[in-house]
Parts: C-alpha cells; structure tokens; sequence
C-alpha cells in the first residue's frame, strides 16, 4: 500500500473546510456586506486549488480498469447524488431543483465536471504522444481557448459547461506541475509573499465588487450577462494570474507533517457529498432568516461538526470500491476453488 502525503492531505483538510464554510455562509451573503466578502474571497482559490489537486492525482494514460473507475466513481455517482439531492430537496419543501435538467444541481457539478476534465486529458496525452512537445502549450491553450469561449453567450450552466472550461486549467496544471516534479515554496519567504498576494486580492475585492462578483469568480457564464464586452476577455485572464498566485499563496502555507487534519483531508468525498444535503435542510427551517452574529457562531460551530462526523463516515462512497474489487474477490473464489476441485 502506498503511503499517503500528509502535505496534500492537509491541503485537502483546509480546503473542504473552505468549501463546507463557504455553502453555509452562503445563503446569508445578501443580508450582510461582510459575509459576501468573505464568501468571495474564499471563491477567488478554493476552487482552482481543489481541481489543481484533483488534476495533480490523476492519471494521465486511459485503460479500460481506469475508465470503468471513472464511470462509477464520478459519472454514475453524480447521477446517484443528483437524484438523491433532488428527490430530498423536494421533500423539504425546495422546488428549484428538477430531476431531468441539464443542469447539474446545487454543488454536485464537481463530480461531472472531474469526469470530463480526466476524458479530455486523457486525450490531450494521447494527442501529445504523436506531437511530443511541453504540456505547458496545452495549459497555454487551454486558458486562450477559456478567454475566447466567454464571448459565447450559449455557452452557461446547461451541464455547466462554462465552468468545466473555466476551471479545466487548473486541472490540466495539476497533472502538469506533477510531470514536471515541481513543489510548492513552504517556506518563510513564501509564506510572506503568500500574505501579501491575499492582502492585495482582499483590496482589489473591496475595490471593484461589481466586477469581482460571483459570476465571474463561480465561471457560470460568458462576459456579457455580466454586462462585460471586449474587456471581459482582459479580466477573466488577469482573474487566471491572481487566483494561480492565491494557489501558490494557499499552498506555501500548508503544513507537510501529520496534524488535526491529515486524516480527515484523506476522506473529503462524504463531507463534500453529505454537507450539501444538511446546508440545504438548514435553509428548509428559515436557519437563514433575520440574520445575526449568533448565525455566524453557528456556522463555525456546524463546520466543525460536519467535518468531523461526515469525515469518519464508516462506508467509502467510491462505487469503483465497491463493485470491482467485490468482482475481484468473486474471480479470486472462483479460482480457488477450481484449484481445490482439480486438486
């Protein structure tokens, strides 16, 4: 069994944090002026940290046991979770949700979206392998293409697929920073620079809110439902360089030995899965309602909670786990006892 890197599994700790937090503070970002602050700074890097991540862990070459994974760890567990999410939302009294649209509900875009993210990778490779040349071209490409599809008013959040092209960089980073056997600075200075990029990302936040909304840090859609023509194309990649630099800045400031959260970072998926699930029963009882200083204690109170409880969730949600290895044990019986019957 290979030995996990405590080093990404706190870096994974400290982004679901991010990400529980964020979706609870959510639905009070338009009763307080702060709250929405926080909720974009927040939006600025957990986002592309995260798929950095996932981009980084995956594997670069398909074969038919990778794919087979895929499918049931990403595709069909997506298809689960949106029927579940909805049927329960429904059941709660939220009627935004709806079993056949072709957007993905509430927060479970992520795990369609991973799913096409590793495709067209896999074939980004496999068209690499007859051009042999640097994977930072396609990075380059990939983040040309992003500016230029944000001109396209067709292109929003049926199977979100502005946000798959959106963030699509990051991931095809993550598998490229891997290749290559780079690291992240941790360092005292790094951790200096690290504080200043997020001063100076906090300004540019307070200094122009109606162009750093959650529009465009969320990737839903091109420039002009933002109201945005030519200079669209400028600020969706001046947004690329800050938030690769907050990625820098986030990572310099991970621990790289086992802490309070190493163990918990290597279970993200039930937290990520459950917690949208408990958000959205929080809204259904008017939680959100006349909000006051009490609901920010609370929030806090409740991330902890979820991190803690859906981190130890005792049943892998990995259907890959599931079905092939129970597949694998079936092979390995019906092996053994062929050999005992020839015997």
């Amino acid at each position: 069994m290979n030995k996990r890197d405590a080093y990404w599994d706190n870096a994974k700790f400290g982004l679901i944090t991010l990400v529980v937090f964020g979706h609870l503070i959510e639905p009070m970002i338009s009763k307080d002026v702060g709250m929405t602050n926080l909720f974009h700074f927040i939006y600025l890097f957990h986002m592309p940290a995260f798929i950095f991540i996932s981009g980084y862990f995956t594997k670069g070459h398909m074969t038919a046991s990778r794919l087979l994974r895929l499918t049931l760890d990403y595709l069909v567990l997506f298809l689960l979770v949106q029927t579940l999410f909805v049927a329960v939302t429904k059941w709660m009294g939220i009627t935004q949700y709806a079993f056949w649209k072709l957007q993905p509900a509430y927060i479970y875009w992520y795990l369609f979206a991973v799913f096409i993210w590793t495709f067209v990778l896999w074939v980004i490779v496999w068209i690499n392998h007859f051009l042999q040349v640097s994977l930072w071209y396609f990075v380059a490409g990939s983040i040309v293409i992003s500016v230029y599809l944000g001109f396209f008013e067709t292109i929003g959040w049926t199977l979100s697929a502005s946000r798959i092209i959106v963030f699509f960089p990051f991931f095809l980073l993550g598998y490229t920073f891997r290749r290559h056997k780079l690291t992240f600075p941790t360092s005292g200075g790094a951790k200096v620079f690290g504080l200043g990029v997020g001063g100076i990302a906090i300004i540019l936040l307070l200094r122009y809110p109606e162009i750093l909304n959650f529009q465009l840090l969320s990737g839903t859609s091109g420039y002009a439902p933002m109201g945005l023509g030519l200079e669209g194309a400028g600020i969706r990649l001046s947004l690329y360089g800050l938030q690769l630099l907050l990625v820098c800045a986030f990572f310099a400031w991970i621990p790289r030995r086992d802490g309070i959260g190493t163990t918990l970072g290597a279970h993200t998926l039930p937290i990520y899965v459950g917690h949208g699930f408990i958000v959205k029963a929080l809204v259904a009882i008017s939680f959100y309602n006349n909000v006051g200083i009490w609901h920010g204690i609370g929030v806090g109170v409740m991330t902890i909670l979820i991190l803690v409880l859906l981190g130890k969730f005792p049943m892998t949600l990995q259907l890959s786990k599931w079905i092939m290895i129970n597949s694998e044990q079936k092979n390995a019986y019906k092996t053994e006892r062929s050999d005992k019957l020839s015997g």
